[in-house]
């Protein structure tokens, strides 16, 4: 009795994704961002020029991702400029950074801000921790000023993920992935925040009033000149371990079963990958398996969920006696995949 004899070649593959049409990208209209690692010198803007000049704070503290810096909520802070490219007008924007508060000073401590407070015009955008348990966003046209306040008190010598955005007559806070159960605030009228005369800071207002110093480290601060959407912020967030720039998402697919090499004697194979995401949720995996001569036997997608290690699993029938080829890719959101062999 003649016994059929199948050869499977796995093709190990790690997958970089790339954007799909429609989808531009963390990246896309980022104007400044600073990973506030920098020993010694300015904090670099790795996009642009907007480097920030520190004055006091303590660098190489322990950060969400590799460095952060200490504010000691006294005489500490950052000045990023007024380059005209850190203005917003009346248009939508997104400001995202990481903190770790070690205590409240006195109110309105400020976690950044441009423009004045308590001068004439009072044109800002302000983000600061209102007291123990909340967190409180102001932005300011001169003719009206129009909040949104957080959930969460950040006291708590932990690191949190902040978002401001706004979006077109909505302002929104996110903590932690997640907008805010007061968010949005109707911002409808509202007019220009730019405040030309005044620096970006971090730590204190933009005019050093007295009493608003922030107390604790910062980390990871960045400004888009668009409204990131609620899917963009969570993958900022990214299950709480922080998005490295420039937020590449990447799979890695293990081909796991079966082996390289493998001669098997049955119709039916099962076949095993497992994909760990580093950035995003995983959404499916397609497997392709195909004869050498480079025909496609069978293409399969498997639908997947979640932030964490995934293994899939995919059987088919009726194999035939032939050397046979085999893939997978995995996919996180809506991002569509290139492999390298």
């Amino acid at each position: 009795m003649n016994k059929k004899i199948l050869l499977l070649f796995a093709v190990p593959i790690i997958v970089v994704f790339l954007a799909s049409l429609g989808f531009t990208g963390l990246t896309g209209s980022l104007v400044s961002y600073w990973t506030l690692n920098e020993s010694s010198g300015n904090m670099i803007d790795v996009v642009a020029s907007n480097d920030g000049t520190v004055t006091s704070a303590t660098r190489g503290q322990q950060g969400i991702l590799n460095s952060s810096v200490l504010f000691d909520g006294t005489d500490d802070y950052i000045d990023f400029g007024r380059d005209g490219s850190l203005d917003v007008g009346s248009n939508d924007f997104t400001f995202s950074i990481w903190v770790n508060a070690t205590a409240l000073q006195s109110g309105g401590d400020k976690i950044f801000m441009k423009g004045l407070e308590g001068g004439a015009p009072d044109k800002r955008i302000v983000l600061e921790m209102a007291n123990t348990t909340s967190v409180r966003a102001d932005v300011d046209d001169a003719v009206a000023a129009k909040q949104v306040t957080g959930d969460i008190g950040i006291t708590d010598s932990l690191w949190h993920h902040l978002v401001l955005v706004r979006d077109g007559n909505n302002l929104r806070i996110y903590e932690d992935g997640t907008e805010a159960s007061a968010s949005p605030t109707d911002i409808t009228g509202l007019g220009s925040l730019d405040s030309t005369g005044e620096d970006l800071v971090l730590g204190v207002t933009s005019d050093g009033e007295a009493g608003a110093w922030w107390a604790g480290k910062m980390d990871e601060f960045g400004f888009w000149t668009r409204a990131l959407t609620a899917a963009e912020v969570a993958s900022l967030y990214n299950s709480g371990l922080a998005a490295p720039y420039p937020f590449t998402p990447i799979v890695t697919t293990t081909l796991d079963s079966p082996a390289d090499g493998l001669t098997f004697y049955q119709t039916t194979q099962e076949f095993n990958v497992t994909n760990v995401p580093t950035l995003g949720n995983l959404t499916n995996v397609t497997y392709t398996i195909w004869y050498t001569n480079g025909t496609v036997f069978n293409e399969s997608i498997r639908s997947v969920n979640g932030t964490a290690s995934n293994t899939t699993a995919l059987t088919l029938t009726g194999l035939i006696l032939e050397n046979y080829k085999w893939n997978a890719l995995g996919c996180a959101y809506n991002f569509t995949g290139a492999n390298t062999v």
